[in-house]
């Protein structure tokens, strides 16, 4: 596992839009954890996106609704607020369906907000590696690796 208690190096990726420092204390500061979680992410976000285009083509209320919540629990388990509050407008839309009107542009926002956290994570994933890679880096960044052995 690996820790960082002050990760400095992120005050680049911090914005109204998301925050990596409130997402690195949830993980309990766990580069491992973090990486995992952007990976299924990655990997289910498009089916979830793929599946909100569909429902809205087909005007599946019921699909666009479920849809849209799973993505918006998704978005909030990284703190993105935006994304998160995208999702919602669609969830939103697709309880009340006479209000479809201005759904593709919901959509939209939906994925410029996805694509928009999806870069930041990489960036911070990156920063991270780089920060953890060898020893004088560990050292500055504040970073180090910790084993469950316990001390002899």
């Amino acid at each position: 596992m690996i820790r960082c208690k002050q990760p400095l190096m992120w005050e680049s990726l911090k914005s109204e839009r998301f925050d990596p420092f409130a997402l690195w204390q949830r993980l309990g500061e766990d580069q491992n954890l973090l990486s995992e979680l952007v990976e299924i992410f990655a990997s289910e976000y498009p089916g979830m996106l793929s599946s909100i285009e569909e429902s809205l083509q087909e005007s599946d209320t019921a699909k666009l609704k479920a849809t849209a919540h799973k993505l918006k629990g998704s978005l909030l388990q990284f703190g993105a607020a935006e994304a998160s509050a995208a999702a919602f407008e669609l969830e939103t839309m697709a309880a009340a369906p006479l209000s479809l009107n201005g759904a593709a542009d919901a959509v939209d926002r939906v994925k410029s907000e996805v694509d928009f956290l999806m870069r930041v994570l990489q960036d911070m994933l990156s920063q991270a590696q780089s920060a953890t890679g060898n020893a004088p880096n560990e050292e500055r960044s504040g970073c180090r690796r910790s084993s469950h052995r316990a001390n002899r």
